[in-house]
């Protein structure tokens, strides 16, 4: 879907005539859609209309427009733009970790977008994002110290640790390192990072 800041890549699970509200599903940064595929899965096999977009915090593989803005509360404009774009109404909206925050940004600013919220472990108020991801952000000034960064994060036992996804999931290899992929090989997506 092309909006106005970026080409949002997405997937969608489940009946084309549900009888229930469509779900929108947010991830966290620093990864994707596929972070939610479970879930969506077992909603999809009860007859709900699920989507999964992969938003721009630092595992997406289309890069935001160049002058666009990414901020929090850009990209919460961005997800009502998607909701929007594709004409869905009375959207349950699930978030976790990062992504919990931008939808409580969403239903702030667009309560008339949503009907529903689920929030799972994620960031609000005063911390966002919580500590210790304070200081991996901190690091993350731009795209030479992404690369640094991401480089180091190529060592499993590093990227698996609780500076890296250890604190959040029980991680798979394959799907952390895919994960980190965009930002370390795409100097256009460490500019959306940054």
């Amino acid at each position: 879907v092309a909006l106005d800041q970026a080409t949002i890549d997405y997937r969608v699970l489940g009946p084309e005539d549900s009888p229930h509200p469509p779900v929108v599903f947010v991830h966290g940064i620093l990864v994707d859609s596929r972070l939610w595929d479970r879930v969506a899965d077992g909603l999809a096999r009860q007859g709900y209309r699920c989507y999964l977009p992969n938003w721009p915090l630092g595992s997406h593989t289309i890069p935001a427009n160049p002058d666009a803005e990414l901020s929090p509360q850009s990209v919460a404009a961005m997800i009502r733009d998607f909701i929007d774009k594709l004409g869905l109404a009375d959207v349950t909206l699930v978030g976790n970790d990062t992504g919990g925050g931008l939808c409580q940004l969403v239903i702030d600013a667009y309560p008339d977008r949503v009907g529903r919220l689920v929030l799972t472990n994620c960031d609000a108020f005063d911390k966002f994002p919580p500590f210790p991801f304070t200081l991996v952000f901190a690091l993350l000034r731009g795209p030479v110290s992404i690369k640094v960064l991401f480089e180091q994060m190529r060592i499993k036992a590093l990227r698996h640790s609780p500076l890296g996804f250890g604190l959040l999931l029980k991680p798979d290899p394959q799907l952390t390192a895919s994960w980190l992929e965009p930002a370390r090989t795409d100097v256009r997506i460490r500019r959306d990072l940054a």
